[in-house]
Formats: structure tokens, C-alpha cells, sequence
């Protein structure tokens, strides 16, 4: 059976919608049938008509940086409006969500002089390594940690 082929009930849809906003754990106990949800709501004019309102609302909240939007939430209506529109929503500061983003990559040899006499050696060969930081990844580094909002605005 395939997800076109799936019905949702419409009280079912009705609870959801009336519901994702305000309780955000309602997304966890809906998460298996999450997809099915959005293309049965994308299917019914007036569902979709109203999610996308919601959705609207969320945005906007979104980017006027209330801190009170849940991240969930977010998600969920970002996945929704795909869904409903066809194309995503360009949101302003998503990527604070988005985990695993890689903004920019690092050359960390700049920050180090060639007269550095530290040596570090192969775990397989014991060979010694050239350049021991060549394939250094830096990983989930929060921005936000380091920038005040207010110097930004």
C-alpha cells in the first residue's frame, strides 16, 4: 500500500491541526505517520488552506525571533509546506536548527608556523605525519555561543 493510497480520518486531522502548535509532543506521538498526516492534509483544500495559515503564523513568529516557537514545531510546518506548496519556505536563521551544517570549511596550517617541532606519528605505520592537522573536522560548533544577538541587529 502506498502513501496516496493511505487514509487519514479527518477527526484525526482535525486534532492534529488544532493541536501541533501549542503541544509539541503531539509531534512525537504522531512521528511514525507524520508524512502520511501532511499528504492527507495536502489533499483536503480546506485542511491545507489552514495548515498553511498556521504554518504562516509560525514563520513569522520564527522571524521576529520569538523565543517561544518550539524547534519542532518549526520542523513540522517546514515538512508541511513543503508538502502543501511544492517548494520550501526560505526562513531567515533556520540554520540554527539544522543540525550538522557545515557553514565553512577551516585551513588550520595558517595558525601554524613551519619552525613547530611537535610530531605526531601514524597509529598504523608509527610513520611520522607531515601535516598531523590536515583532516581536522571540527564539528557542532554553536555560533551563537560566541555572537550577541543585539551586535547583530
Amino acid at each position: 500500500m502506498s502513501i496516496d493510497e493511505i487514509i487519514i480520518d479527518d477527526d484525526i486531522l482535525i486534532v492534529f491541526l488544532n493541536n501541533f502548535t501549542e503541544n509539541p509532543e503531539l509531534l512525537n506521538e504522531f512521528s511514525d505517520s507524520l508524512s502520511v498526516i501532511y499528504e492527507s492534509i495536502a489533499k483536503n483544500r480546506i485542511f491545507s488552506s489552514l495548515a498553511s495559515s498556521m504554518c504562516q503564523q509560525v514563520f513569522n513568529r520564527w522571524e521576529n525571533r520569538n523565543k517561544t516557537v518550539d524547534k519542532n514545531v518549526l520542523r513540522c510546518c517546514l515538512d508541511m509546506w513543503l508538502i502543501i506548496k511544492g517548494t520550501d519556505y526560505d526562513i531567515p536563521k533556520f540554520e540554527e536548527i539544522v543540525s550538522n551544517l557545515i557553514i565553512e570549511e577551516a585551513d588550520v596550517s595558517q595558525y601554524f608556523s613551519e619552525n613547530d617541532e611537535r610530531l605526531e606519528f601514524d597509529e598504523i605505520t608509527n610513520e611520522v605525519l607531515v601535516d598531523p592537522l590536515s583532516n581536522l573536522i571540527l564539528e557542532e560548533v554553536e555560533v551563537t555561543e560566541f555572537v550577541d544577538e543585539e551586535e547583530n541587529e
